[in-house]
């Protein structure tokens, strides 16, 4: 079955949507989506999900006759399937001309990389090694599953444990879990694959595109890199062109996001083998990336009760140029607003504290208690409208609260000292503060 083919005017409004700086499910340019990472009952069996898309890998072992080139080394087979119920496009029981893609991509990043000592699956040299086949399996396919079965493989492998053995006389025997533990897999590094999506003409860059995202990108380029800043592959498709430093500029934020994922696969491990020790089964970790920001962002909404001026003026850079600041526009303030955003900034902090709880959840009490003073703060300074940044780019830049707080206390000073004098008859040039944000 093809696929669906997509309308003109669909694609016309994601690509304006996309000039407009912005994304179908609210993330930034260089966002990931929530990132799960879940093991099995059986060693090797890993479920990884990057939003709504769902890989298996299934890491097996079996014995064989090495090759005649390298008799001392055992093999590492990868074999990638895509299930037809997991997109349309998807043709049962052959591979389509992505999926060849993905297949050569996954050996080049995992085994011309070498990640796995070869020469430990040795068991009787030239006659027989070990092979370790990894089985990768696209259950449902909502955008990136390179970079989700990138994850899930080298998870698998990290997760995987073999049989023991014992050569006697020439003769192997392989001993079961219960007389001997199984041994884990020599993983000298865990390199790990990230997508740059281009749009027009490369003007703008997105990372970990969505489904929809990717039926009208012009351009991919995919980076596999360690946690040692060594890159393990390069591959780029598509007609435009690039300038060096974009490569460089994409090269530095897959470093930064493979740095992550490795964190998140080790503690996923260190989770699995503790959960497994105290005898409550297989465990899991989490990578939230964004839930905090977002969450956080929508209780202010709620609470402090923006006003329309001012979330209509919430506008950000260019996200071809990679600058995630948000910028707050306001115009010249009346005594009137002046007035009523006083009482705003007093009701502030009480309304912080009201309401919101249930929605709170997926946040920490200890991070929530720490940002809700700084939030609070910043998004009086917004509503007081001094043209300074929003709430989202300043906690996302970390901005400190001493500098929100000096910045408030000038603009009441001045309003105090306007008010105090007689009215003039000329128009006075309205007071503006800038924020320095530390660079």
């Amino acid at each position: 079955m093809k696929d669906k083919p997509l309308a003109n005017c669909e694609r016309e409004f994601l690509l304006q949507l996309i000039e407009r700086t912005k994304r179908l499910d609210d993330r930034r340019a260089f966002d990931y989506r929530n990132i799960k990472i879940e093991f099995g009952a059986d060693y090797g069996c890993c479920h990884v999900h990057i939003g709504e898309t769902l890989i298996l890998a299934q890491v097996t072992c079996s014995m064989v006759e090495p090759k005649q080139t390298r008799p001392n080394e055992g093999a590492l087979m990868i074999n990638i399937e895509f299930n037809h119920v997991a997109c349309p496009g998807f043709e049962p029981g052959r591979l389509s001309r992505k999926g060849v893609q993905i297949n050569r991509l996954l050996e080049r990043c995992l085994k011309e990389c070498k990640c796995i000592d070869l020469e430990s699956l040795c068991v009787i040299a030239e006659k027989q090694v070990w092979e370790v086949r990894v089985d990768v399996k696209v259950l449902n396919h909502a955008g990136n599953i390179l970079d989700a079965c990138s994850l899930a493989a080298i998870s698998a492998l990290a997760h995987f444990r073999r049989p023991d053995v014992t050569v006697s006389d020439g003769k192997v025997f392989i001993h079961p879990e219960d007389e001997k533990a199984y041994i884990p897999l020599s993983v000298h590094h865990m390199p790990i694959c990230t997508s740059f999506s281009f749009f027009h003409s490369g003007k703008y860059l997105l990372f970990d595109a969505s489904y929809e995202e990717e039926r009208v990108m012009e351009g991919q380029m995919i980076i596999a890199m360690n946690k040692h800043r060594e890159i393990c592959a390069l591959h780029m498709s598509g007609t435009h062109l690039l300038h060096k430093d974009q490569v460089k500029r994409c090269t530095n934020i897959a470093a930064s996001k493979v740095m992550q994922l490795d964190e998140l696969v080790h503690r996923a491990l260190q989770n699995d083998k503790e959960s497994r020790d105290r005898g409550d089964g297989p465990s899991s970790a989490e990578l939230n990336t964004y839930t905090k920001i977002d969450v956080a962002s929508k209780e202010v909404k709620k609470n402090l009760k923006l006003r329309p001026d001012v979330e209509k003026g919430v506008s950000s850079d260019d996200m071809g140029a990679g600058d995630s600041d948000r910028q707050v526009e306001t115009g010249s303030d009346s005594d009137e607003q002046v007035d009523e955003s006083d009482e705003q900034v007093d009701d502030s902090d009480e309304q912080v504290s009201a309401g919101g709880a249930d929605e709170m959840d997926t946040v920490t009490d200890e991070h929530w208690s720490s940002e809700k003073a700084k939030i609070a703060e910043l998004q009086a300074t917004a509503e007081v409208g001094l043209g300074g940044q929003s709430t989202w780019g300043l906690l996302e830049q970390e901005v400190p609260l001493s500098e929100q707080t000096k910045m408030i206390a000038r603009k009441r000073k001045s309003r105090e000292k306007r008010k105090a004098k007689p009215p003039s008859s000329d128009s006075e040039e309205e007071e503006t503060v800038t924020l320095s944000t530390p660079g």
